[in-house]
């Protein structure tokens, strides 16, 4: 078998890529970047193939919908013992500044492909890219096993519970967020996606960045003409901001989060997904990309799409500080999923960042409580659709749990004065 270092073998795998019908379906002639991209690609896997089973990357290579900011998404295959993402650094000067991004994968996932088919949005990213070094051919023949898999009711099934259980987390989480609407309103983004995971998968489509990106996914699951998902999102999640409004108050984010929270001494119980996640978000080089990727956004007209992406990134940032304040204990914690209330948190470790968070959040205008029931009210609409239209599809659905904050709201005499219209000046 060829070497990884097989200089042959690399450039066959540029021309495949520039080949591939997934990059060539672009409406658009190649040009410069689209051939440093297929080259980057032979330099990424030249780096990892001696630590790797097998390497896969997103097609097509440069991203559709934000072509001037696109990056490199790379599935990993490896002796790890967890998801891990990365950014990989390459050397030398670069003629484009194009980001790499990995996830590492446990090599034991070659032999799970049914779970795997199973897993969330994991699949997605699995089917959406090409194998570009296989050590044995175990990967190719793994990312077969889970094409097969991938639409036989059992395996969607439990995905679709999976996205289904995600949104209902998120509901709940609103329960101990009454204290601070913006926050309760960013679990319903979460929501929201989860919603619009479990459409796109209903129709066999993929979308591995949905909770990042959803609005890349809403044109083609509104033209079903089932489902008219995009009112919900731009209305039901106040997204009717400017983007640019947001960007002084995320660098401010991040700036505090640098002076405060380098990163902790791990303790052991510490997952090693979270010690990535931490560096992953903590990075101001990832802050600076994600924001030029929210300016193309804005700069094509999507507003709305550029504002959920910069509310993610805004949440992330608040988790670090967060995270630190774990570790500083001693805890075990997930990245994403928060071990306390947001606010009390945040108020008693790193104050400095509820008001920049609550700016993005909520777009600077005024968030109730009486908006946050009116959005979930709205977010059980929402996923009653969905499931009536993937019901008449004759997909099997998981159960229709009921989905409600885990405390419910406080009375007005409870309430802090910013939680009640008219309480703080507008």
């Amino acid at each position: 078998m060829p070497s990884a270092m097989d200089s042959s073998r690399m450039v066959d795998t540029a021309r495949h890529l520039l080949g591939h019908p997934a990059l060539t379906s672009a409406p658009r002639k190649h040009d410069p970047f689209d051939t440093y991209l297929a080259e980057l690609v032979n330099e990424v896997v030249e780096k990892l193939a001696a630590r790797a089973e097998g390497i896969l990357v997103r097609l097509p290579l440069r991203d559709p919908n934000t072509p001037d900011t696109s990056d490199l998404d790379f599935l990993v295959f490896a002796s790890v013992d967890a998801l891990l993402p990365a950014r990989l650094a390459l050397n030398g000067t670069r003629q484009y500044d194009c980001p790499i991004d990995l996830i590492w994968l446990p090599v034991a996932n070659l032999d799970k492909a049914s779970d795997f088919a199973a897993n969330g949005v994991l699949p997605h990213r699995l089917l959406g890219s090409e194998v570009v070094w296989d050590r044995s051919g175990r990967v190719a023949e793994f990312v077969s096993d889970v094409r097969r898999q991938f639409d036989q009711p059992a395996a969607q099934r439990r995905r679709l519970h999976g996205f289904s259980e995600l949104a209902r987390y998120a509901v709940e989480e609103i329960g101990i967020s009454w204290d601070f609407p913006p926050i309760a309103l960013f679990w319903l983004h979460m929501a929201h996606a989860a919603c619009l995971a479990m459409a796109v998968d209903g129709t066999r489509g993929l979308c591995a960045n949905v909770y990042t990106r959803p609005f890349d996914y809403l044109p083609n699951i509104d033209a079903t003409g089932d489902f008219d998902i995009s009112e919900d999102f731009e209305v039901g999640l106040r997204l009717d901001v400017d983007p640019s409004a947001l960007v002084e108050p995320l660098r401010g984010m991040h700036r505090i989060v640098t002076q405060r929270c380098p990163e902790p001494d791990w303790p052991a119980a510490m997952r090693p997904t979270t010690r990535y996640e931490y560096r992953y978000f903590s990075s101001h080089r990832e802050l600076e990309w994600r924001l030029r990727v929210a300016d193309e956004l804005t700069r094509k007209g999507q507003h709305p799409a550029a504002v959920f992406y910069l509310r993610f990134w805004a949440y992330s940032l608040a988790r670090v500080a967060m995270v630190h304040r774990r570790a500083a204990e001693g805890r075990d914690v997930s990245f994403v999923r928060p071990a306390r209330a947001v606010r009390p948190d945040l108020a008693a470790y790193c104050p400095d960042l509820l008001p920049p968070l609550e700016q993005i959040l909520s777009g600077g205008k005024m968030v109730t409580i009486d908006d946050i029931q009116s959005g979930v009210e709205r977010l059980r609409g929402l996923r009653n659709r969905i499931f009536d239209n993937l019901s008449a599809r004759s997909i099997e659905l998981p159960d229709r749990a009921n989905w409600e904050p885990c405390k419910p709201p406080p009375t007005d005499a409870q309430r802090r004065p910013e939680c009640v219209p008219g309480g703080i000046e507008q």
